[in-house]
């Protein structure tokens, strides 16, 4: 008798002990974290028209902001960062770090800001390592990263923003818990568990157990189909998805998470590894939830690594005739292992025929409502499987590519941390899984507190990507190729939209037929050319976004710069905020705060927000905002709100005739080199005068 028919449905429920003590230093809630069924009295966000209209920002929730430290060892099935060495995993990138759904709430403006209008995020239930790609169950929230109802409220702030979010889904596997072994065709019987401490069922609420798994061995032969679908993937625990009762399992929990949470949709790891008519069921059963809430337009894209067009297309669609569609797109993996980020600056031509030639029957099977032929794959040039993009160097370069991969029709994608210009290399996590915020793990220039909305790449790509929404439902349509020339690569979105791109490291001039008359506004840098064909200059990798004769030239205001700056130690008593436009009073004055309240006083003058005669306290850690509902003169609001960060200090040194009084943040003893002669002083405050 298998383990699901011998459990009821009243022995499930006995299992489920509402508070479950992990070790005597961690606990969580089993009831703040189960998924529900449903979101009573909940309205649901419906789906965008057009995908390709949006940008997507992929993340790493772990990875992102720590907001609330008291959930980071909420249990040991992950490592937490600050396990002793030799614990494994044992490298830190694996660890969890502490990022969680709080610190991804409090930056929604920070990545709505630079542009992003979608959130791609890590997979969120119970696992193993801070990836998500290792769960535990498909019914509980990850305490780590916080409760049912955090994870409510980040999704509700989103669509708040007029965002949506899209969440990892793994449906192929579970972690890795049971005794690996080397391939066998011929099985090895039930798993068997290398910690019985450590369980997958009754402990997460979860009705699966080891009769729901295949236990044939890791995975040797990628080229062997039957090895793909029933063997473990990096010895990750491989479900019986081609069992009804797992299958409609996995239809459930998922079909859930889109009911509980309001998600908009899902981009499913591994699809190589089930069955391709298991998923034409669970993705027409996951499209029709979707489409009872008002999600018509679910987006679904999967995850096939591999160069070919056809086997990746094979995914999209009803290509492989299960008589359900699959996937209404893919990541574009045969576009970057193709080389195509790189095309833009060593081979424009190539990019051009390759681009030219990439909506074949093949490959592009895209999706709207109606499933018409149209590019819906997810362009990327570093995702969290691969070395950063910049870890080869030049951080101008992520402009350019950028512009090409969130401009080209389909939809694009940005990996977190690329607008701070992390050039973290390696793989396995190393260059993929740097954090935004400090922690112990730290390499190369992910370092610190990362959320720099004035950072020089920052603030380029946001003002790209403004002028990118002015394409409108251009972005939509077919790209017109130009002839590359003098280095600049050109292509048209509609009649009335032209993207230029230098792709070499030095400012260039090429003359360009935009086909109609008119007068081509660049909004990137508030330039304007009259006429058909066009001389345009562009300085090194950067990226022009023309408008033919547009209704207006106003753009949503931005912060360009503060002081203090972000992450800083300041002992001052003015923030001074300069924004790229003149701003309207009353709106803006309503909109700047800074938590704690340091008193003071905000004024305005056109572009420059100042809070004067504030009062810090050293070590106080200062949030400065300044909210989305802000406008300018025009009575544009903002896009995405302000956000920065510095902590109190003291102002040091203090000269009042010939005595200085010196201020050490943190105490201890003062070494002043010099005649100097202290007159006083103590744990880190000393005054003295020199001789």
């Amino acid at each position: 008798m298998s383990w699901r028919r011998r459990v009821t449905l009243k022995t499930i429920f006995s299992f489920l002990i509402i508070f479950i003590a992990i070790g005597s230093a961690e606990a969580w809630n089993l009831a703040d974290q189960q998924v529900p069924s449903d979101w009573v009295g909940h309205t649901y966000t419906t789906s965008p028209s057009d995908w390709r209209q949006y940008a997507v920002y992929q993340l790493m929730t772990d990875r992102f902001y720590d907001a609330d430290p008291t959930n980071n060892t909420a249990h040991s099935y992950s490592t937490d960062y600050g396990a002793p060495s030799g614990t494994p995993p044992t490298e830190g990138n694996r660890r969890t770090i502490g990022g969680d759904f709080k610190g991804l709430k409090e930056h929604l403006d920070y990545i709505k800001s630079l542009g992003y209008d979608v959130v791609w995020i890590s997979n969120p239930f119970m696992g193993t390592e801070a990836n998500g790609y290792a769960p535990t169950s498909y019914n509980c929230i990850d305490p780590k990263l916080g409760t049912v109802q955090d994870f409510r409220d980040l999704v509700d702030a989103a669509h708040a923003r007029g965002m949506y979010v899209i969440v990892d889904m793994v449906a192929n596997h579970f972690a890795n818990w049971f005794v690996d072994q080397s391939f066998n065709y011929s099985g090895y019987g039930t798993p068997q568990y290398s910690d019985p401490s450590k369980q997958y069922g009754s402990t997460f609420g979860d009705a699966i157990g080891t009769d729901d798994f295949h236990y044939y061995g890791n995975i040797n032969n990628w080229s062997d189909q039957f090895q793909l679908e029933h063997g473990e993937l990096v010895g990750l625990d491989d479900l019986k998805t081609e069992d009804a009762y797992v299958r409609n399992y996995v239809i459930t929990k998922y079909t859930n998470l889109i009911k509980a949470f309001d998600i908009d949709g899902f981009r499913v790891d591994a699809i190589k590894h089930v069955n391709i008519y298991d998923w034409g069921t669970i993705c027409s059963s996951l499209r029709s939830a979707a489409t009872a809430l008002g999600k018509t337009n679910f987006y679904m894209f999967g995850e096939a690594y591999s160069g070919g067009q056809d086997a990746v297309g094979y995914y999209t669609g009803d290509k492989a005739g299960t008589g359900n569609k699959v996937m209404n797109g893919m990541m574009d993996y045969p576009m970057y292992m193709a080389g195509v980020p790189w095309m833009v600056f060593n081979d424009q031509w190539g990019l051009k025929n390759y681009i030219s030639g990439m909506n074949n029957s093949n490959w592009d099977f895209g999706q709207g409502p109606s499933w018409t032929y149209a590019n819906m794959n997810l362009h990327f040039a570093d995702n969290h499987d691969l070395q950063r993009f910049l870890a080869s160097g030049d951080q101008d370069r992520m402009l350019s590519v950028t512009g090409l991969l969130t401009m080209i029709e389909g939809v694009g994608g940005t990996y977190y941390g690329s607008e701070q210009a992390f050039n973290t290399s390696g793989t396995d996590g190393r260059g993929a899984y740097a954090a935004m915020f400090s922690h112990a793990y730290e390499w190369d220039n992910a370092v610190g507190d990362n959320f720099n909305m004035t950072y020089w790449l920052y603030q380029k790509i946001a003002k790209m990507l403004r002028a990118r929404r002015r394409i409108g439902t251009g972005l939509g349509a077919g790209t017109t190729l130009l002839d590359p020339q003098n280095g600049i690569f050109a292509f048209k979105r509609g009649d009335d939209a032209l993207v230029t791109i230098n792709g070499t490291n030095v400012t260039q001039t090429a003359t360009l037929n935009a086909g109609l008359s008119g007068t081509w506004y660049n909004f990137v840098d508030g330039t304007s050319i009259v006429g058909s064909n066009l001389s345009i200059t562009l300085p090194k990798y950067e990226v022009g976004v023309w408008i033919r004769d547009p209704a207006s030239t106003n753009v949503e205001p931005m912060v360009t710069s503060i002081v203090p700056s972000h992450a800083s130690m300041y002992g001052g008593s003015t923030i001074t905020i300069t924004f790229d436009q003149n701003m309207d009073a009353a709106t803006t004055l309503a909109a700047a705060s800074v938590t704690p309240n340091p008193g003071g006083t905000w004024s305005l003058n056109n572009n420059v927000l100042t809070l004067s005669g504030m009062s810090l306290t050293p070590g106080q850690k200062y949030t400065v905002n300044v909210a989305r509902t802000a406008k300018s003169s025009a009575g544009l609001e903002m896009y995405g709100g302000f956000i920065s960060r510095f902590t109190g200090s003291y102002s040091s040194p203090e000269v009042s005739g010939n005595v200085v009084t010196f201020r050490y943040q943190g105490g201890g003893s003062a070494y002043i080199k010099g005649n100097w002669k202290v007159l006083s002083g103590s744990n880190g405050v000393y005054t003295a005068t020199y001789d």
